[in-house]
């Protein structure tokens, strides 16, 4: 019988801005079992937080390091309120592919020192590739795809055994969020770890109903076509789960506060509804992911006035780019919608993030160009600075479309996907872990290599047509100091990206040429 579960987020060498943020999945999953079954104990291990206080210091996958991570692992589990035994279900969550590595060392650990326990394995990375893990015998006990509040209660219920193979449990999803419990923060064991991570964010809907091809969501829903894409709390019960959030956080100092909804307010209905009966004006600001195109100027303004600040995925300016991520079918409207909620956030001086994805396989240097134009008319066009650009390369992550259908964009586009880019996250040398993601020539005009030199010296103009714009701003000096300061080390950083980017594809032998990027600064 299981009388005690341990939440586990791996550690990351990778990504380390993940270190500043606390993933949600433990506490929606804790408060959910804690509520369903009282008699259980429960733990968690964050180990990005682990590494930050500096009680894990593994740097790389040597032997050496693996063996003083094992060691570090002792000294944290022996700090757990329960003894780890057979009746202990281990919960890791691979959630992200660049933790597929991670994962693997700890699934090793438990293993070798803790054999008798429990283990399940879930994740976004889990679903997109649950192969990767049937064809670890011994590692692994159960396997979960998508959410896992009820198939997680099934196997305490089951009062489950160990496994000679991994078992694929059923993908499940609760249809109403109101069923779920009231979050009680307080009480949740991965609470310990606010401290370190100072930014506290929930969800108040899962899914998404698009089908962006860059994105894994469709994935994560697949095969339960009888739960709706997108599924909110009731707008008077999102409310009160924002409550819950903001006074815990206010207890523990916290500062910043978010919604990691995937579509942020899908339902105008239910967004209006949820503005009427939100009041946390208070608090600095909250900030949430959503589409432009389903909003409008009534919802943006009573937005701006409860200081909810939304990151948009526009993610490209080309008509013929929108249609091949199948962000729209009629990128015109589109278009026209984003320029009317663009002048709305300028003349409120209503801060947003334009999020814009480039070398997507189908790019060409047109498109690419069409891309940072519609930037530089942003820059001019607009009366301050509050339009935030956060350009991004197309990351060739399993479970998405644009991964999966290599051929199509192949004989469409002349795409071509180095053999790194298809398994990048496997690799041990963690440079090709950095850069193998990236590792593809998104179309016969556009070689990899020349689009790092267009992307990383057209980057660095976008910057300093913005610092020149701040210089003219009517801001006092520190703030112009500091935001000028920002971008001339974002410029240093692209520099040095692009230089360490090269030295990869030439170590590795992909596209052999020379180019030398332009001095701009």
């Amino acid at each position: 019988m299981i009388k005690h579960i341990l939440f586990l987020q791996p550690f990351t060498l990778i990504e380390k801005q993940l270190s500043d943020i606390l993933l949600v999945w433990p506490f929606y999953l804790e408060n959910y079992l804690k509520y369903k079954f009282k008699e259980l104990d429960f733990g968690t291990l964050y180990l990005p937080a682990e590494q930050k206080r500096g009680n894990l210091t593994i740097e790389d996958y040597s032997y050496g390091d693996i063996e003083k991570f094992n060691f570090e692992m002792d000294h944290l589990i022996s700090r757990l309120d329960f003894e780890l035994g057979s009746d202990t279900l281990i919960c890791i969550s691979c959630s992200f592919s660049t933790l597929y590595l991670p994962t693997g060392i700890i699934l090793n650990y438990f293993k070798q020192y803790h054999d008798q326990c429990l283990v399940v394995i879930g994740g976004a990375h889990t679903t997109a590739y649950p192969a990767e893990f049937l064809s670890k015998p011994g590692l692994i006990d159960y396997i979960v795809l998508g959410e896992g509040e009820i198939p997680l209660s099934m196997i305490i219920q089951n009062d489950s055994k160990k496994q000679n193979k991994p078992v694929l449990m059923e993908k499940r999803f609760i249809a109403n969020l109101d069923d779920f419990p009231l979050m009680t923060f307080e009480n949740l064991s991965l609470s310990e770890y606010i401290g370190d991570i100072p930014n506290l964010a929930i969800n108040l809907s899962r899914g998404c109903p698009y089908t962006c091809n860059f994105c894994m969501e469709q994935n994560l829903r697949k095969d339960c076509n009888a739960i709706k894409p997108w599924r909110a709390y009731s707008p008077l019960r999102a409310v009160e789960e924002v409550k819950q959030m903001v006074e815990f956080g206010e207890d523990h100092n916290v500062k910043q506060f978010g919604f990691l909804d995937s579509i942020f307010g899908f339902s105008k209905s239910w967004l209006d509804a949820f503005l009427k009966n939100y009041d946390f004006e208070n608090i600095n600001s909250i900030w949430t992911e959503t589409r432009l195109d389903i909003l409008n100027e009534d919802l943006l303004k009573r937005l701006h006035k409860k200081k909810i600040y939304n990151m948009y995925g526009l993610e490209h300016f080309s008509y013929t780019m929108l249609e091949i991520l199948n962000k729209t079918n009629n990128p015109t409207n589109y278009l026209r919608t984003f320029e009317h909620i663009l002048k709305i956030h300028d003349d409120l001086k209503y801060e947003c993030v334009l999020n814009i994805l480039l070398n997507h396989p189908g790019e060409t240097s047109d498109t690419l160009d069409r891309a940072f134009e519609g930037m530089k008319k942003i820059i001019q066009t607009t009366q301050s600075n509050k339009i935030i650009f956060n350009i991004k390369q197309y990351h060739n992550f399993p479970g998405t479309p644009s991964y999966e259908n290599e051929s199509y964009y192949h004989k469409k586009f002349g795409t071509q996907y180095y053999p790194i880019s298809k398994s990048w996250w496997k690799y041990p040398d963690l440079e090709f872990q950095k850069f193998g993601v990236f590792c593809i020539r998104s179309s016969q005009n556009l070689p990899l290599r020349d689009f790092l030199l267009s992307w990383t010296n057209k980057y660095i103009d976008i910057n300093r047509r913005i610092k020149e714009k701040i210089q003219m701003l009517n801001l006092d000096a520190f703030h112009k100091i500091f935001e000028i300061s920002e971008l001339n080390k974002m410029n240093k950083n692209l520099k040095n990206r692009y230089e360490s980017f090269l030295s990869f594809l030439d170590r590795t032998k992909i596209e052999e040429q020379e180019i030398v990027i332009k001095d701009t600064s």
